[in-house]
């Protein structure tokens, strides 16, 4: 819930990249919590702490509380995967070129200069996860990566393959593929359910 204590991602990502030497790190970003062009510094920062090992997860925004709690605003679902594009190309755009400029729908950098890029290349890797036509689409053709929920063999095999067929139409490198797993450790199996 939103009111259970939880740390600050990326103040603590930057601190487990300083004290880390092996473990890939990721942090999540909503884009309206923060504009890309900072984000973009932020993520190149992280990339030389951690020598890069940084990962970034673009989250759509799916819980209106938490944006309007933090933000004031909640876009629709539409606008909300357009927004999520605009801010992954800001970010692609700074880590790869001298001088970055945009006129988006939801952006504008002018002249946006960042220095020193991230050491991984072309850049920090982003990766996202959804559920419709439109979060696939955005995800087939601006990230590096999809993340999923956990589910049966055939479901997440079905996604996958899904994916796949988006990505092919797109003329880009091969997406990656993450699932959120999780474990129950407890004595007996009565215990754990």
């Amino acid at each position: 819930g939103h009111d259970a204590p939880v740390l600050e991602c990326w103040t603590t990502i930057a601190a487990l990249a300083a004290v880390t030497k092996r473990i890939r790190l990721m942090a999540a970003i909503r884009p309206g919590f923060r504009f890309p062009g900072i984000v973009a510094k932020m993520s190149a920062n992280i990339d030389h702490i951690s020598n890069g090992r940084f990962e970034l997860n673009l989250v759509s925004a799916w819980w209106k509380e938490e944006m309007e709690m933090y933000t004031g605003a909640w876009l629709d679902h539409t606008q909300r995967y357009q927004r999520s594009a605009e801010f992954a190309r800001v970010l692609k755009g700074m880590w790869s070129q001298d001088v970055f400029n945009l006129d988006g729908t939801f952006y504008k950098n002018r002249g946006a200069v960042l220095s020193p890029k991230p050491v991984q290349k072309p850049g920090v890797p982003i990766w996202a996860g959804g559920e419709s036509d439109e979060g696939r689409d955005m995800i087939a053709n601006e990230c590096d990566g999809y993340l999923m929920h956990g589910d049966t063999p055939e479901a997440i095999g079905g996604l996958i393959e899904d994916m796949k067929r988006r990505r092919d139409k797109t003329g880009l490198p091969p997406l990656k593929f993450g699932m959120a797993a999780y474990m129950v450790c407890r004595e007996t199996e009565a215990e754990a359910k």
